[in-house]
């Protein structure tokens, strides 16, 4: 058995319900109980996979859907939020996603996006949070009054309709919401200027955030 195919062995046990050590999964398929520990890794990072004790399992939830169904139905999710906010980039989505089944046109989300006026700067911001830089921009908040911001952006949100950057702040050393709206000249910053470990604490508290006028002292937009 091939390792693809070991993968998708062990997978489509967990998901029958069951609860396994890592070496009763080893003796089930005759492999090194360093292969099983790399394979439960992957899937606790990616599918949901728990662990209780020795015992490794898939919660109720996550059974009886293959790991790759999720992937792509999450996937899927994304392509019609972006063709819902941007629908003039319909086809350019599209075709990073070719290798998709066409599960996103079973999507209809009753949701009024804010068009997004500015694709380059989006996209930008996008890019600075996936390659973790630091941004610059000059940002006027509601009373027209303008600022310098250096940030560490952390994700790119869609709040009550509207798009805002969640980023932590260098100067005030706080996450903050910034409307897209009121951002411009940005440019990204080649040194990211925080640790990884301070970069996902951060990341794990962007995860609770509702609320687009977000500051951990105060309700401020900036």
């Amino acid at each position: 058995m091939n390792d693809n195919n070991l993968f998708k062995e062990i997978v489509l046990l967990l998901r029958q319900g069951g609860r396994y050590t890592t070496k009763e999964l080893s003796e089930r398929f005759d492999t090194t109980q360093r292969t099983i520990q790399n394979y439960v890794k992957q899937l606790k990072e990616t599918s949901g996979l728990q662990k209780e004790g020795k015992y490794y399992f898939f919660p109720d939830e996550f059974r009886n859907v293959d790991i790759h169904e999720r992937l792509q139905m999450s996937s899927s999710l994304m392509i019609a939020l972006y063709r819902q906010a941007m629908p003039e980039l319909k086809e350019s989505v599209l075709l990073n996603f070719k290798t998709l089944p066409k599960e996103h046109n079973a999507f209809l989300f009753d949701i009024n996006f804010e068009k997004i006026e500015n694709e380059n700067l989006f996209n930008q911001i996008v890019n600075a949070v996936i390659d973790k830089k630091a941004l610059t921009f000059r940002y006027a908040n509601k009373e027209d009054a303008i600022s310098i911001k250096n940030v560490y952006p952390l994700r790119m949100t869609n709040m009550l309709s509207c798009w805002y950057l969640l980023a932590y702040d260098l100067e005030s050393e706080k996450i903050k919401s910034f409307y897209l709206r009121y951002i411009s000249d940005l440019s990204s910053l080649e040194e990211s200027f925080l640790p990884d470990d301070t970069v996902r604490s951060l990341l794990k508290s962007t995860s609770n955030i509702t609320s687009p006028w977000f500051c951990e002292e105060e309700k401020s937009v900036a």
